[in-house]
């Protein structure tokens, strides 16, 4: 598994996320004073996205609409999928805290993961082992 986007190009999907389907002019302007780019740089990155496969075109005329072509959700997972199969297993529990940590959780969400931590203990060994190859951690 390997990132399929720059973090520049993942700007631009989260504008596209938020509102499923807009022209290049709707785009430029929503990111053009935030990240400091210029339009040209906009759409560079908009058509890297269309031949990623992450986002879809349709042209009518001069006019372009562009729409998500993969979930946010979707990309997330693999994202996050990517982390975490490349920490060593005895680490993930440091790496979770730090995420907990710094994440803005309602009590609902905390609730829900504890129910869902409730439900990993019945099943969790009493040690994670390391499945790292030689040399790659130092557990």
């Amino acid at each position: 598994m390997k990132r399929e986007i720059s973090l520049s190009e993942w700007q631009v999907m989260r504008v596209l996320w938020a509102e499923s389907q807009l022209t290049s002019r709707q785009i430029v302007e929503r990111l053009i004073d935030d990240m400091d780019w210029n339009d040209k740089t906009i759409k560079t990155l908009l058509n890297r996205l269309v031949k990623k496969g992450y986002v879809t075109v349709i042209v009518e005329g001069r006019y372009y609409t562009y729409s998500p072509a993969i979930p946010e959700i979707d990309h997330v997972q693999t994202e996050i999928k990517l982390i975490i199969e490349n920490i060593c297993q005895t680490k993930h529990y440091e790496h979770l805290k730090e995420w907990l940590d710094y994440l803005v959780l309602s009590q609902n969400d905390i609730d829900h993961l504890i129910s869902i931590l409730e439900e990993k203990r019945v099943v969790a060994p009493e040690k994670v082992t390391c499945h790292c190859q030689a040399g790659q951690c130092n557990c």
